[in-house]
């Protein structure tokens, strides 16, 4: 959730161009110096003779961080990934036609991904997951977090007086939340057709919660959906293990 994206458009596509022009494109933007971030990028549009490009810019103490826990760990990684632009591997298998909003609702925070016609076009994360109507669920009832989580996932927070301000503050969150990123990218779902996003689907362990996409679809107006399992004939081995809703971040990852 440090990661952020910036979009791009430059009159070219050569992509040693690329490599020199984006870092300089994205530090008038830095509150920083460019020497304290990490920046990548890859292309989402244009044609032969212009880029529109995504970039990923990281702090690189963060970065630095993340490496060094994982050498302790013993684990040598050879690639670091952006979590959002990453779910979109999962359109090599299952069927996201048009402008989809992936939204991976976990604990503590939740990821977007934006896709038209199956390729990543955007990402966003925001620290708001199932956590944070745990804490909501606890105000409300006076209990303490570990019942608040219990009755949660046993209850759900949606039943009709189960819910009470705090709850009802934290899932409209998270509805603006959809909504505010579907502005930001207005003029990038207006080229690709619709103007809108035409739906969201919803995975994470958060994406469970009993009546959570039916919320969702009449406080955003957009459909909402959650993730079902690959088309068939394609797939079967990313998701022998479980549900593809609690490890599309992993099958994502799997299908790099």
């Amino acid at each position: 959730d440090s990661v952020t994206s910036r979009r791009l458009h430059f009159p070219f596509r050569d992509r040693r161009k690329l490599a020199q022009a984006v870092p300089f494109a994205v530090e008038g933007e830095l509150p920083f110096e460019l020497e304290q971030v990490v920046v990548d990028w890859e292309i989402a549009g244009g044609d032969r003779t212009q880029a529109e490009v995504i970039a990923q810019i990281a702090p690189r103490s963060e970065v630095s961080r993340l490496l060094a826990l994982l050498g302790e760990a013993g684990c040598a990684p050879r690639t670091l990934e952006a979590e959002g632009l990453a779910l979109g591997n999962l359109a090599a298998i299952f069927d996201f036609p048009g402008v989809r909003l992936l939204a991976d609702v976990g604990h503590r925070k939740t990821t977007f991904c934006l896709l038209a016609e199956g390729r990543a076009v955007g990402s966003r994360t925001v620290r708001i997951g199932g956590l944070h109507l745990t804490q909501a669920l606890a105000r409300d009832r006076g209990l303490d977090v570990e019942r608040a989580e219990q009755i949660k996932c046993g209850e759900g927070v949606l039943r009709q007086g189960t819910s009470g301000a705090q709850v009802g503050a934290a899932l409209e969150r998270l509805a603006r939340e959809v909504l505010l990123f579907q502005g930001s990218l207005e003029e990038v779902t207006a080229r690709l057709g619709s103007g809108r996003i035409e739906s969201v689907v919803l995975c994470g362990g958060t994406a469970l919660l009993a009546g959570l996409d039916e919320y969702l679809s009449e406080r955003t107006g957009i459909q909402t959906e959650r993730l079902g399992y690959p088309r068939e004939g394609t797939g079967s081995g990313f998701v022998a293990a479980g549900a593809p809703i609690l490890f599309a971040p992993a099958i994502a990852l799997a299908l790099r």
